[in-house]
């Protein structure tokens, strides 16, 4: 199994923004025709095949289904590696967000302050999908792969810091 670029797996454009029901609907119908229980019979070596057809649409299917890793794919494809920090620094003001954002984090939680939690959760989302069209726009339009990367690097602080504050509810709850 050569194919790596998962957008070509489903016949979709190799762009960020793409139909997320075309994908769904490709999905549902590629897992129709490689899923290991159609397999049963087969021979060992036709359902070891039919299983990495299938595991390969799953992670393909998740990488392209959400926002932060289908861009991290992207890169990927045009020679970038995201996940490893870039030479080129982040932005100072991004850097002074993250600081505040921490304090406020902390504070919170450690005040019980679920309101606060929850108006920092709204703010950190609303900064989120305003990164999501910033990065739409530097792949698809302005395919500038340099700028993205910066842009994926500081969505991933952003996912992160997201899932910090979801733990910090719940711990409130309990």
């Amino acid at each position: 199994m050569t194919l790596k670029n998962y957008f070509e797996l489903f016949d979709l454009p190799t762009q960020y923004r793409i139909d997320t029901k075309i994908l769904e609907s490709a999905y549902l119908s590629l897992q129709q025709q490689v899923h290991p229980d159609r397999f049963a019979q087969a021979t060992d070596t036709d359902r070891r095949v039919s299983l990495q057809w299938a595991s390969f649409a799953n992670e393909a299917y998740q990488n392209l289904r959400y926002p932060l890793k289908r861009a991290i794919h992207l890169l990927n494809l045009h020679g970038y590696d995201a996940k490893t920090p870039s030479s080129t620094s982040l932005d100072k003001e991004f850097l002074v967000q993250q600081m505040q954002w921490r304090e406020l984090l902390e504070e919170a939680s450690l005040a019980g302050d679920e309101a606060q939690l929850l108006r920092l959760q709204k703010e950190v989302g609303d900064t989120e999908g305003l990164y999501i069209e910033r990065i739409a726009r530097l792949l698809d339009d302005a395919r500038d792969f340099d700028l993205a990367n910066i842009a994926v690097q500081e969505l991933m602080f952003i996912d992160k810091f997201k899932s910090e504050i979801a733990d910090a509810i719940d711990q409130l709850v309990i």
